[in-house]
C-alpha cells in the first residue's frame, strides 16, 4: 500500500509542469491546439517541412510518429532547442538507430525546415544463446557453484523493424536447462494515430534437470531420468500508447504445468493443489510512463511502471494468487559528467500460502539486491530502494576497420566509462512456514562499482559490497540488448 499511495502521490505531480510534454499523438489533439492557440506569432516558428535520411528500411511514418516537430505544427523560439533533443531521444529510443541527429534549418524569420538524419542498426540476428535460466551471476558462480546444468545452451533468433514500423518477431531454440521452443510477434502501432498494437507470443518447454525446492537460501535441483517438468505458455497482449511517454497493457493468456510422477514425488506441494497438473488463465495489466534520455542505462529522466496480475479465474478453479509490482526510478544530473539514480521497487501478492512453483523471490536473473545477490530469499511481500552515484570517467568512440562487412551500420564502438558509488536497502516478508533471520528485518549494502556501456544495449558491471551481515565480496552483471 506504501508503494501505491507514493506513485498516486508523484504521478500528478510529474504528468503535470510543461502541459505539451505529453501530447498525444494525434496531431487534431485538444492540448496541442490549446498550445499553439496561446503562441505569439512573433515569438514562434512554424515547421514547414522534415526532411529524413538514412531510413533505408524504417516507414518515414514511423520516425514522424515519435516526433512533436511535424509539419505544420508550431514552436515556441525559446522551446526550439529542447523540442529538438526530446524529438532527437524519443527516435533514438525506439532502439532503431544506432545514431539520430534531429536538427532545425531556417527558411525565414518565423519558418523553419527539420533535417532528421539516422543511421539503421542492424536487424536481422541469428546468433548462440548461453544463459543463466532464472538466476543472476553472482548466485549461479557462488552458491551454485557455477554449475552449467542450470545453463540454457540454445539458438535465438530476432528479426527487429520488420516490416519497417518497428515491429518484431523472435524465435527460441533452447536444448540446456530448459528444452524450450518459443515465437513472438510484436506487431505496429496501427490505425491513423498509431497508437495500439498487439503482441502474440507461444512456448513450449520442459526440463530434466528439475528445481523441486529451496532451503538455506538455495535452490535444490535433481537429474531426471526425463524430463519431469512441461510447460505450456500462451499469450496475447494489446498495448495502448495515447502519449509519447506513456503506455498501457492488457494481457491474457493460458498456462499449463505437468510433472512427471518421479519429479511430483520430490515435492507434492508444488503446486497449490495436491496434484501433479494444473492450469490456468491469467490476466496482466501494466502502466508505464517513461520519460529517459537513454531507454537501455538511463543517466536523465524518469520511469513508472505499475504492473497488476491476476493469476487464476474461475474457469479451472486450480489457482487463485493476485500480484502488484511497483517500479519508480528517477535519474539526475547534478552537474557536468556527474549523475545519480534513485530506484524504488515494491512486490505483493496475495494469498501467502502459495505452492513453490508460485513463490516469488528476491536475487533472480534481473532483480537482486546488491550484497544479497547470492542468497535466493522468498517472499511474498518486499520492497528495495537502489541508490547510486556515478561519473563519466570515459566517453570515447573507437574507430571500426573501414574493410569491415558490417561498417555501413557502425560509425564506431562507443565506450562509456562509469565509476559508482552505491547503497541499496530492502525489506522482505516471509512465507509463514519458512521464516529466516533475513526476514522481517532491514537488510543493507554498500560498496563501489564500475559499469561499462558500449553499443547496442550491451553493458557490463561489476561492483565490490560490504553488507549487514559484515560480508564482503565481489558481483558481475552483464546485460546483453538489454533494451531490447
Amino acid at each position: 500500500m506504501l508503494f501505491l499511495l507514493a506513485f498516486i502521490w508523484t504521478l500528478p505531480i510529474t504528468l503535470s509542469g510543461d502541459p505539451t510534454r505529453t501530447e498525444l499523438l494525434n496531431p487534431n489533439q485538444t492540448e496541442n491546439q490549446k498550445y499553439e492557440q496561446n503562441l505569439n506569432p512573433l515569438d514562434s516558428l512554424r515547421i514547414i517541412g522534415v526532411e529524413i535520411w538514412g531510413n533505408k528500411r524504417t516507414k518515414r511514418e514511423t520516425i514522424l510518429r515519435e516526433m512533436y516537430l511535424n509539419e505544420g505544427k508550431r514552436c515556441a523560439r525559446a522551446e526550439l532547442s529542447q523540442r529538438l533533443k526530446e524529438d532527437q531521444e524519443r527516435i533514438q529510443n525506439t532502439r532503431l538507430f544506432f545514431s539520430v541527429s534531429v536538427v532545425d534549418f531556417y527558411v525565414s524569420e518565423q519558418e523553419i525546415l527539420i533535417w532528421v538524419s539516422v543511421k539503421e542498426r542492424w536487424y536481422t540476428y541469428l546468433v548462440p544463446d548461453l544463459s543463466l535460466t532464472r538466476y543472476n551471476f553472482s548466485y549461479w558462480w557462488y552458491t551454485l557453484d557455477h554449475d552449467i546444468g542450470v545453463i540454457d545452451i540454445g539458438l535465438e533468433g530476432r528479426q527487429y523493424n520488420l516490416s519497417g514500423r518497428n515491429d518484431k518477431l523472435a524465435y527460441d531454440l533452447d536444448l540446456g536447462y530448459t528444452s524450450l521452443i518459443g515465437l513472438e510477434y510484436t506487431g505496429p502501432y496501427l490505425g491513423n494515430s498509431r497508437k495500439t498494437r498487439i503482441f502474440l507470443s507461444a512456448a513450449y518447454k520442459r526440463n530434466r534437470r528439475f528445481n523441486y525446492l529451496s532451503q538455506d537460501f538455495r535452490a535444490l535441483y535433481v537429474w531426471l531420468d526425463e524430463p519431469g517438468f512441461f510447460d505450456l505458455d500462451t499469450k496475447i497482449r494489446l498495448d495502448y500508447r495515447p502519449y509519447w511517454d506513456t503506455q498501457h497493457r492488457l494481457a491474457g493468456g493460458y498456462q499449463q504445468t505437468n510433472l512427471s510422477e518421479k519429479a511430483y514425488k520430490l515435492n507434492t506441494n508444488y503446486f497449490i493443489r495436491p496434484e501433479p497438473s494444473q492450469q490456468y488463465i491469467y490476466l496482466k495489466y501494466d502502466f508505464l510512463h517513461i520519460k529517459l534520455d537513454n531507454i537501455s542505462y538511463p543517466l536523465k529522466g524518469r520511469r513508472y511502471h505499475l504492473e497488476l496480475k491476476k493469476e487464476g479465474l474461475s474457469v479451472f478453479q486450480h489457482l487463485d494468487v493476485s500480484k502488484a509490482r511497483l517500479r519508480i526510478l528517477h535519474a539526475y544530473s547534478w552537474a557536468e559528467n556527474w549523475y545519480s539514480a534513485h530506484r524504488t521497487l515494491g512486490f505483493f501478492s496475495y494469498p501467502e500460502n502459495q505452492g513453490y512453483f508460485f513463490r516469488p523471490n528476491l536475487n533472480t536473473k534481473n532483480y537482486f539486491v546488491r550484497g544479497y545477490e547470492k542468497m535466493l530469499i522468498e517472499t511474498p511481500v518486499h520492497m528495495m530502494i537502489k541508490q547510486s552515484l556515478k561519473y563519466e570517467a570515459l566517453d570515447y568512440i573507437l574507430p571500426v576497420w573501414e574493410k569491415l562487412p558490417f561498417r555501413n551500420y557502425l560509425d564506431g564502438v562507443p565506450l562509456r566509462l562509469y565509476p559508482l558509488l552505491f547503497f541499496d536497502l530492502a525489506f522482505a516478508r516471509p512465507y509463514w512456514d519458512t521464516p529466516t533471520n533475513l526476514h522481517n528485518r532491514w537488510l543493507y549494502a554498500g560498496g563501489v562499482g564500475l559499469d561499462l556501456v558500449s553499443f547496442y544495449d550491451i553493458s557490463l558491471s561489476g561492483y565490490l559490497f560490504w553488507n549487514r551481515e559484515n560480508l564482503r565480496g565481489g558481483g558481475f552483471y552483464l546485460s546483453l540488448f538489454s533494451g531490447w
